[in-house]
């Protein structure tokens, strides 16, 4: 009969124990810098501009705390989407706004040419007898 011989030790060693210090926590900045990110790219009827900005605050405080003290705080990563979703929210904000401005310009200039073709038609009566307190009468 062959004996066995006894296990050899593994190329490890010793299992060492983990750490005992406490555990580094997702930065609630982090956090809310993602969620108002995404609040202000695709909620609408959230205030998108507001929230955009909230989450650029937000993104640059927890990545500058992060940095500080990496050992007690994660989340970096979700920070940096919450700073990109931030700005492009604050772009597609600004770029509403501009179309909006544009559209408004836009229907004033047909309003004025829409005015300018009626009192050419009534060869200016009608603007004389037009008040205010006729249009709100």
């Amino acid at each position: 009969m062959a004996m066995s011989q006894p296990a050899a030790p593994g190329p490890e060693g010793p299992a060492t124990p983990p750490p005992t210090g406490p555990r580094p926590e997702t930065s609630i900045l982090a956090i809310v810098s993602l969620v108002a990110g995404v609040l202000g790219v695709f909620g609408a009827f959230f205030a998108p501009m507001l929230a955009s900005i909230v989450a650029v605050v937000c993104g640059h405080l927890a990545r500058s705390r992060i940095a500080r003290d990496p050992e007690r705080l994660t989340g970096d990563g979700v920070a940096l989407i919450g700073l990109i979703l931030g700005y492009i929210g604050i772009a597609m904000s600004v770029a509403g706004l501009i179309f909006l401005g544009a559209m408004f310009g836009l229907g004033l200039h047909i309003l004025f040419d829409i005015w300018r073709q009626i009192e050419s038609d009534t060869n200016g009566q009608w603007t004389e007898s037009l008040s205010l307190l006729q249009l709100f009468a």
